[in-house]
């Protein structure tokens, strides 16, 4: 290939990895306002809260399993529900696989690699919970606006890596959690930048692991190779420090040029803040594009009263992006099951976690209306969200809108985690979870915090 052919980003754009690492290396915790304060901590209760339920699936035993098997030492960071500990790498490895196993972790899937990456050095190196939320905000913000680059059209129907089959958590978060984890540690920005090169020979994940174990444990990789990217640049390692920006360097190779938008980590870095909204909390424990559909179902079962026996077919358009699985074998396959989630709430009247059991997933009568799903072009559905034909050739349909599919109060979010953290620790642990995030900036050191984290019952 000839040099010419090569063509670096637009001049004045290219410092994408020093633009980022100046953020993380020198923003103080002062500067950060008050309602990204906020929205951290409930975005982290409920992290915690929807892993320590996912440590009670075959998907927690077994990654805590391997983390403990393979563990290495130092052994000083904590696996969620499990009072035992391995490296920082292998605990945030487990933990962040959890943190995504069940898709009922909110804002964006960013909190899943970033927490378990900031709770795994902040008690490898004793820091404080202020250290914690600090790190958590602002590579939650790298991470935000790094993807919107990649993703910039995909919002408007434009291509972009998603629609290719790329899983930005696999992408961009082995780069945001070496940014967290360099900050912990008091890396130079020179090592800094290093440590985003190093990272991204692990960037990687394909959506097509959706309902398999393995789409979580994109963050689960996520976060270890950020941790090992910043270790391996402070012992000396090397990786290109303009991997971000440079020709044949990450932006370059996920994002066709129409794609990507270098301004939102130039100008749009805390301009504003990410988290300075309300974050999306997820109500319902499945893929973001099945809650419409949910709640569709539910709606019209309570507004029509037609009996189950009636329903001739029904009719949904699920996304190819992530409703592609037709049958449900376990947790993780549910919430990307179209078919699963809509019978599941016409029959039950709601999805949960209390339902993602295997009698549920094998009941007949699940499995029959199962095969009356229709997955139903949208230019046949006349803007409906969900038709439902019943026998004798009434037609019932809803026309909900996304949009109110995610919690909208604090209240909710503490309420959701109790149920969800005492899945898996006491009633003595939720409550010191709880407590302690709330008021984490005022924690002097995370050590009370991860022992109750790993207060299995």
């Amino acid at each position: 290939m000839a040099r010419s052919s090569i063509s670096p980003l637009p001049l004045g754009e290219s410092s994408l990895t020093a633009r980022l690492v100046s953020f993380m290396a020198d923003t103080g915790a002062e500067e950060l306002p008050g309602t990204t304060l906020d929205s951290a901590r409930y975005l982290i209760l409920d992290t915690i809260g929807v892993a320590l339920a996912a440590a009670t699936h075959e998907v927690g035993r077994i990654i805590t399993r391997f983390a403990l098997d393979t563990t290495g030492q130092p052994a000083d960071a904590t696996i969620f529900g499990t009072a035992k500990k391995a490296t920082a790498a292998k605990a945030a490895l487990a933990n962040g696989t959890m943190a995504n196993a069940l898709d009922y972790d909110g804002g964006a899937h960013l909190p899943t690699h970033l927490l378990p990456t900031v709770l795994a050095i902040a008690e490898q190196e004793g820091l404080s919970g202020e250290d914690v939320l600090t790190a958590f905000i602002l590579s939650y913000e790298a991470a935000h606006k790094l993807t919107k680059v990649i993703e910039a059209k995909r919002r408007s129907g434009g291509s972009s890596p998603t629609g290719r089959g790329w899983w930005h958590v696999g992408l961009v978060g082995p780069i945001a959690a070496a940014l967290a984890a360099s900050r912990l540690m008091g890396l130079d920005k020179q090592r800094m930048a290093v440590a985003v090169g190093i990272s991204t020979a692990s960037s990687a994940g394909f959506r097509r692991n959706m309902g398999t174990m393995s789409k979580a444990l994109s963050s689960g990789n996520a976060a270890a190779a950020g941790i090992d990217a910043a270790m391996l640049a402070a012992r000396g390692f090397t990786g290109d420090p303009e991997i971000l920006e440079a020709p044949l360097g990450f932006v370059h190779s996920v994002s066709q040029p129409e794609e990507r938008d270098t301004t939102a980590v130039i100008d749009g870095l805390a301009n504003p803040y990410a988290l300075a909204t309300w974050p999306r909390i997820k109500r319902i424990p499945a893929v973001t594009p099945a809650h419409v559909l949910i709640d569709s179902a539910i709606e019209l079962r309570k507004r029509e009263a037609f009996a189950i026996d009636q329903i001739e077919s029904v009719h949904a358009t699920m996304t190819p992006l992530s409703l592609f699985r037709t049958d449900v074998t376990d947790a993780e396959s549910a919430g990307f099951c179209g078919e699963f989630l809509i019978a599941l709430a016409l029959i039950h009247g709601t999805v949960s976690l209390d339902l993602y059991r295997d009698e549920i997933f094998n009941d007949p009568q699940i499995r029959s209306l199962m095969s009356l799903v229709r997955n139903t072009a949208a230019s046949e559905m006349q803007g409906h969200t969900l038709v439902i034909r019943l026998k004798g050739g009434h037609v019932v349909n809803s026309d909900l809108k996304p949009g109110g599919q995610h919690l909208a109060d604090p209240d909710s979010v503490l309420a959701k985690f109790d149920h969800c953290a005492g899945k898996a620790v006491s009633k003595a642990a939720v409550a010191t979870i709880r407590d302690s995030v709330l008021d984490l900036e005022k924690q002097a050191s995370i050590g009370p915090l991860m022992e109750a984290i790993g207060n299995r019952l």
